[in-house]
């Protein structure tokens, strides 16, 4: 399963990659790589979060290798995040420390944007065996405690940077989706009643 999990996780990026290649990213090749990143991040995340209702909804024997994907899907949003701010940092600051620290302070989509990132860069660096080992029972509360926050951080981001193109579309479809997935795993804990 995971094989194939990676190519489709990789499929997203290598497509981005290959238009822009080939020029078919549109007028404004720089916006549409930036946002399709950023896209693919939440969704990922969001997947992420939908784990527990997926593998609940599941034979119960395959539940155990679809879990075991659960730590690659998050390493891979944190790899379309890295991109993602890498792009940013690429595209507007020609990777200059000094406009990026400025944008930092001073544009909000931006700090919180470099704050989500932050969040999942402490997921991604804590999510391996030894980490398991060392924190124990705290490694899971700390990865649950916060991907949600981490979430919410992403959405917010997505509408301060389409609040100057009042083009809330796409960001009310993540938060639909978002409280969706928010929904179906209160439903989820819920006891069963006969």
């Amino acid at each position: 399963m995971k094989p194939v999990l990676w190519l489709w996780l990789a499929g997203p990026l290598v497509e981005l990659l290959l238009r822009a290649g080939l020029s078919q990213l549109g007028a404004n090749p720089q916006e549409a790589l930036l946002r399709g990143l950023g896209q693919q991040t939440l969704m990922l995340m969001l997947l992420v979060l939908a784990f527990p209702v997926v593998s609940r909804s599941i034979d119960a024997r395959l539940r155990p290798s679809l879990l075991a994907c659960r730590r690659m899907l998050g390493l891979w949003t944190f790899a379309y995040a890295t991109i993602h701010l890498m792009a940013y940092w690429q595209f507007e600051h020609d990777l200059r420390w000094s406009p990026m620290w400025s944008d930092l302070w001073t544009r909000p989509f931006v700090t919180l944007g470099v704050s989500a990132w932050a969040g999942l860069a402490l997921m991604a660096l804590t999510s391996n065996r030894w980490s398991m080992k060392m924190l124990k029972a705290r490694w899971k509360q700390m990865h649950g405690s916060l991907i949600w926050p981490l979430a919410v951080l992403g959405l917010v981001h997505f509408y301060l940077h389409k609040a100057g193109k009042n083009d809330f579309g796409e960001p009310l479809f993540f938060t639909a989706a978002f409280l969706l997935v928010l929904a179906l795993r209160r439903w989820w804990r819920r006891p069963l009643r006969a």
